[in-house]
């Protein structure tokens, strides 16, 4: 196995983190618990991260961080749909 190999599975398998929060907070049909600022600072990240790989032609830092801005995506978009939807707003943290 490369190394490219093992960091691009290993980077997929670490951004696929954020799945399992967001399969909890469509089951859940709340997002009571997430923190709103977090998740916003793991995206800005996560796209900048996905940009630099794009630009040095990295695949392990773009498929690693396509995942993670899908996965963080889903989490933050479900966590302000939920939060709309039970009238709450930015008061939380």
């Amino acid at each position: 196995m490369t190394v490219e190999l093992f960091a691009a599975i290993s980077g997929v398998a670490a951004s696929a983190a954020y799945f399992p929060e967001a399969l909890k907070l469509y089951r859940n049909k709340s997002a009571h618990d997430i923190s709103l600022i977090t998740f916003s600072i793991w995206f800005t990240f996560s796209i900048i991260w996905l940009f630099y790989g794009i630009h040095l032609g990295e695949i392990p830092v773009i498929i690693t961080y396509s995942v993670a801005v899908v996965g963080v995506s889903l989490v933050f978009g479900l966590s302000i749909y939920y939060d709309r939807r039970d009238g709450k707003r930015s008061s939380r943290h």
